[in-house]
């Protein structure tokens, strides 16, 4: 399993459940976002050849030609040489080789114990920090054993982070994130005690006015945010919303607006409601998020309404915000317009405002355009969708039934609203579902609601 997939199901495994505000997160199903093992060599390559220059630096260029796999066992012995220039030469021959070839031999690098004495050189030697770094990020970044085999120096992210203040210089500090950004990333996580030294680092440098590290500590961010209320407390503290919405505004930068957004996702996917309200006591969140939804993105568009499924899932006044600011109206004009993962995702978002609001919220709401989109997704293949369109339509049914009752009024004009757009069909085809718990919540509604007389 890739490690993107496998971080979108943990990622989806956090979602808060909105039905009992006693258990913090959401458990959703498994969503169907395939992203292949050639994009992710495309992204870890294009990474790689980005970075085959340095900033301001006259490194001196020791290897000609670049080196192959049948010459790592060469390389490798040099590494154990005693001669500075031959530790020179190997180190810089493996980070080109890592750098230029499609398909690094990362695994044949990791046997050949390279990751140990790169960690050594790098405790060691400042004059090779750059060139070790380099290989080290890339090494660390491939997968989940080379990043552990990585974090066992328990003095390592110190090191690096002793010699980013002292020399202030601007192709070790990207390049010494980067690496801090690896060895956050894959899942799981590492403990978060092994990295959270990494946090401030990235908070202190987001300020920094070079693009390239803003981007990798937006991602370092993502990252260690990703994880329980320690994590997302710990990102909290650095009080860098205004910041995150200031280069929000500001850039054009595809991946920096994604690893922002995502960021917002995980500080408001945390048990504690008065974390999602540190997000949103910063009003132009939501409208920043607005902006962005108009005009993003595939991706990206299903990471904005992640977030927004959040804060739904939160309190009543926080899903005021989410109506006022009139994206309520742009979900489903979204759903109207988009692939079926993103429409589930708006799914959540209309769910959990609709279980989760009080009478004037869910009135407010009401409208043919949400009894389509719940309609829809009733024919839906999974299970956990079907469900929380058919506990949304009991819950808007009851509160028409509420509102007939108040008015002395014989029609529940909600009712109505569903006979119009034939929803009623749906949910009693539902009585034959595989599931025993949709069969019954349809049957309960069919008889509640649709066969009183």
């Amino acid at each position: 399993m890739s490690y993107f997939k496998k971080k979108l199901e943990r990622r989806e495994r956090k979602f808060k459940k909105k039905n009992n505000r006693n258990k913090s997160m959401k458990k959703r199903s498994k969503i169907n976002v395939k992203i292949s093992k050639n994009k992710r060599k495309e992204r870890l390559t294009t990474r790689r050849k980005i970075k085959d220059t340095f900033k301001n630096n006259s490194f001196p260029n020791l290897v000609e030609d670049i080196p192959t796999i049948d010459d790592l066992p060469k390389l490798s012995k040099l590494l154990f040489s005693e001669n500075i220039d031959d530790i020179k030469y190997s180190t810089q021959a493996i980070r080109k080789m890592i750098s230029e070839d499609d398909d690094p031999p990362i695994d044949e690098l990791f046997q050949a114990k390279v990751v140990n004495i790169f960690v050594n050189i790098i405790r060691q030697s400042e004059d090779q920090f750059l060139q070790t770094i380099w290989t080290l990020a890339n090494i660390a970044g491939d997968n989940m054993e080379f990043r552990d085999t990585v974090l066992e120096d328990e003095g390592i992210i110190k090191r690096i982070i002793k010699l980013m203040q002292e020399k202030e210089d601007i192709n070790i500090i990207e390049y010494s994130i980067w690496f801090l950004t690896s060895l956050c990333k894959d899942s799981p996580h590492p403990p978060f005690e092994l990295i959270s030294e990494c946090i401030p680092i990235f908070g202190k440098y987001l300020n920094s006015n070079d693009q390239d590290v803003v981007q990798l500590c937006c991602l370092g961010l993502n990252e260690t945010s990703d994880g329980d209320d320690k994590n997302v407390n710990a990102v909290l503290e650095l009080n860098c919303i205004p910041r995150l919405i200031e280069i929000l505004k500001d850039t054009s930068d595809y991946n920096t607006q994604l690893y922002i957004v995502k960021l917002f996702g995980n500080l408001t996917s945390g048990s504690d409601y008065k974390q999602t309200q540190s997000v949103l006591a910063h009003s132009e969140v939501l409208i920043l998020l607005q902006k962005l939804l108009k005009k993003s993105k595939r991706t990206l568009k299903k990471e904005i309404c992640f977030t927004i499924s959040n804060i739904t899932a939160g309190t009543q006044p926080q899903i005021s915000q989410v109506i006022e600011t009139g994206l309520i109206e742009d979900i489903l004009e979204v759903m109207q317009n988009s692939n079926h993962s993103i429409r589930q995702e708006c799914c959540w978002i209309l769910s959990n405002a609709i279980n989760g609001g009080d009478d004037e919220q869910v009135l407010n709401m009401i409208n043919e355009s949400l009894v389509e989109a719940f309609a829809d997704f009733l024919e839906d293949t999974d299970s956990k969708i079907i469900r929380i369109c058919l506990e949304s339509f009991e819950k808007i049914l009851q509160l028409g039934d509420h509102i007939s009752e108040i008015q002395g009024s014989d029609e529940n004009k909600v009712l109505t609203l569903i006979e119009e757009n034939e929803v009623i069909t749906k949910i009693e085809k539902l009585h034959q579902y595989k599931k025993k718990s949709i069969q019954n919540l349809s049957k309960k509604i069919s008889n509640n609601f649709f066969n009183k007389n």
